[in-house]
């Protein structure tokens, strides 16, 4: 209900769940006209919501490299 009021903050507010939203998908459920609602997001988007990231902010995130013996190896190449 208060997206809906006519102003300038539920316009901002309106335009910030859509950047959220990818797609959303209704689903029969077991009982007689029940529907479930999917809403599929880019975890992306809530981090550009909270403004920018500094370098540092963004070291959260680590790199992982598969070692020999996980993957059969390619022969011939």
């Amino acid at each position: 209900a208060r997206l809906n009021e006519d102003t300038p903050e539920m316009t901002e507010a309106r335009y910030s769940v859509r950047t959220l939203i990818d797609r959303i998908s209704l689903e029969p459920r077991s009982g007689k006209g029940e529907m479930g609602i999917l809403v599929q997001a880019q975890p992306h988007a809530l981090y550009a919501l909270a403004g920018p990231v500094t370098a540092a902010e963004n070291d959260w995130m680590i790199k992982v490299v598969a070692e020999e013996g996980l993957e059969p190896p390619t022969r011939g190449l």
